[in-house]
Parts: structure tokens; C-alpha cells; sequence
């Protein structure tokens, strides 16, 4: 009878410890192995983390080189100007001598003297004569025989600046066919008029 008990505690106390050793074994699975659902989760989390960082690198990479801001504002009201206007330029006597001299049937250069009051800059576009040719030298040469005259330009194009200044028109005098032999020598003063525009 007492072998009987002695036999069936042991085997009592050795099925416990198979199935303390069954549990032992099961925890260290389970510590080992995580939960399928757990195991999501971790690896979730871990993937997230990059890609958040990705993207916020890249937004941030997208505005680097406009990261500012400025206020602006706007106003109205009434500005002023006032046009100028252009003073006529005086024709003064010439001065000098022309570089060619005139003989009939053919053209001479023509010295004139412009002064322009204006601040700015003109162009002479044009010329005209403008009054009896006034002669001196020799009494024999008058308006009646000398048959001198400027012949009017429309197509001229030089600068006058400010001031006063010397120009020479290479055909801006003319002498006829019929002039007299008189004239041979005389010097021609003729009055004229000049145009001009803003440049």
C-alpha cells in the first residue's frame, strides 16, 4: 500500500513538472514572438516615422527659397506736370565767311548764326528766305541785277543745341543765270527764316 502512494505522488509531481515545463516553454515563445497584432502595429509605427519625416523634408525643401513675407499697401491721388513751351530761335548776322562763293547758274554754301534760348535741344528741319537780299561792295549790284536768293529746304535735319551756334548750309544760297557782271565781288546779307522741332 505504501509502495502504491509512493508511485502515484511521484507521478503526480512528475506530470506537474511537464506542465510547469510546457508553460515555461509556451512564455518563452511568446515573449520571443510578439502578438500578430502587436507585431503590426510596431512595425506600422516604425514605417510612419520615416515617411512623416520624408514628407516633411520635402515641404520644407518646396518653400527654403521663398520663406518670407512682406505687407504692401496702396495709395491714390493726383500728380502734376506742365507741358513747356518752345521759345523761337533768333537768327543772328553771320559771322565768317562762306566756303564757297557764288557764280551764276550755280549753288553756294549759306553761313548762319542760330541762338537757341530753349533748355533743350532742337532740330533745324527747314529754311526759307525772308525779305530783300541786302549788297555790299559795289554800288553797280542791286536786287534788280544780282539775282541772288535762298531757296527754300524742307528736308533739312541738324542739331542746335542750347546757345548760340555757327552753321553751314552747303546749297542754301543760289545765284541766276542773268546776274550781272557787277556783282562780281559782293558780299549778299539775306534775311531768313529757319524751322524747327524738338529732338
Amino acid at each position: 500500500m505504501g509502495r502504491t502512494l509512493f508511485f502515484a505522488d511521484r507521478v503526480v509531481r512528475d506530470r506537474a513538472a511537464a506542465v510547469q515545463a510546457r508553460r515555461v516553454a509556451v512564455g518563452a515563445r511568446s515573449r520571443a514572438t510578439p502578438h500578430p497584432e502587436r507585431r503590426g502595429r510596431r512595425t506600422g509605427g516604425m514605417r510612419l516615422v520615416p515617411a512623416l519625416v520624408a514628407t516633411l523634408t520635402l515641404v520644407l525643401g518646396a518653400f527654403a527659397g521663398t520663406a518670407y513675407a512682406y505687407f504692401s499697401a496702396t495709395g491714390s491721388g493726383t500728380g502734376r506736370a506742365k507741358v513747356g513751351a518752345i521759345t523761337a530761335v533768333t537768327v543772328l548776322p553771320a559771322t565768317g565767311s562762306p566756303s564757297t562763293s557764288l557764280f551764276p547758274g550755280q549753288p553756294a554754301t549759306l553761313r548762319l548764326t542760330l541762338r537757341n534760348p530753349n533748355p533743350v535741344t532742337l532740330i533745324v528741319t527747314g529754311i526759307s528766305q525772308d525779305g530783300a537780299v541786302g549788297i555790299t561792295g559795289t554800288a553797280a549790284c542791286t536786287q534788280a541785277n544780282a539775282g541772288v536768293s535762298v531757296p527754300t529746304e524742307t528736308s533739312l535735319v541738324f542739331t542746335l543745341a542750347p546757345g548760340t551756334h555757327s552753321f553751314t548750309i552747303p546749297t542754301g544760297a543760289q545765284m541766276a543765270t542773268t546776274s550781272a557782271s557787277a556783282c562780281q565781288g559782293a558780299t549778299f546779307h539775306i534775311p531768313v527764316t529757319v524751322r524747327v522741332k524738338t529732338s
